[in-house]
C-alpha cells in the first residue's frame, strides 16, 4: 500500500501525456532537491513510475509508462474534495535518507493496477479501495482511501475534475 500521509499546496499540475507516454503529469510544487523513485508493475500488465520529493514526500511526477490492461472499478460515494492540493507520500519505504544527494535506490512494487477510461478521463487505479477524498490540482485528481491509501491517479484533459465530468 502506498500511504498518503499529508497534503501539499499545489499551484497547478500539468499534463505532458503524448502518443508514446499515455499518462505523464507533473505537479507544480516547490522544486524538489532530490527525488525518490517508485516503480509499480501490474500483476497483469502495466508499468507506472512515481517521482517523489525525498525531503517532503510530495509527489512531483506520475508516469504511466505502459497502461494497465485490466479494467478497474472504483467507488467514491460522498467523497470530499480538496482543490489545489497534491499528495504527500510516506517516505518510510526508502528507509534512512542517504547522505549522498540523488543516491536513494528506487523502490519496486507489484500491485493489481487497473485502468478506467472514459471519453472524459483516464484513471489509473493502484489500490482496490473506495475513494474517501479527491486531491485535485488542475487536470489531475488523486483518490485517497479513508485509511490513507493512494487509490488512483486520474487525468482530465480539459482541467475539470472527475467529480464534475466523469460521473
Amino acid at each position: 500500500m502506498i500511504t498518503v500521509e499529508g497534503r501539499a499546496t499545489c499551484r497547478m499540475a500539468f499534463d505532458y501525456s503524448d502518443e508514446w507516454i499515455p499518462v505523464k503529469v507533473t505537479w507544480d510544487i516547490e522544486q524538489p532537491r532530490n527525488l525518490c523513485y517508485l516503480r509499480i508493475s501490474g500483476k497483469n500488465g502495466g508499468e507506472l513510475e512515481m517521482k517523489v520529493d525525498s525531503s517532503t514526500g510530495a509527489i512531483y511526477q506520475f508516469i504511466a509508462l505502459e497502461l494497465p490492461t485490466t479494467e478497474a472499478t472504483m467507488t467514491d460515494k460522498g467523497a470530499k474534495s480538496r482543490i489545489d492540493t497534491a499528495p504527500i507520500i510516506d517516505l518510510s519505504p526508502w528507509g534512512e535518507q542517504s547522505p549522498f544527494p540523488g543516491s536513494m535506490q528506487p523502490k519496486y512494487v507489484t500491485a493489481d493496477i487497473g485502468i478506467i477510461k472514459t471519453d472524459k478521463s483516464t484513471i489509473v487505479a493502484v489500490q482496490n479501495s473506495e475513494v474517501y477524498e479527491w486531491l485535485i490540482c488542475g487536470p489531475v485528481f488523486v483518490g485517497v482511501s479513508e485509511a490513507g491509501a493512494l487509490v488512483a491517479i486520474g487525468l482530465h484533459p480539459h482541467s475539470e475534475s472527475l467529480l464534475h465530468r466523469a460521473r
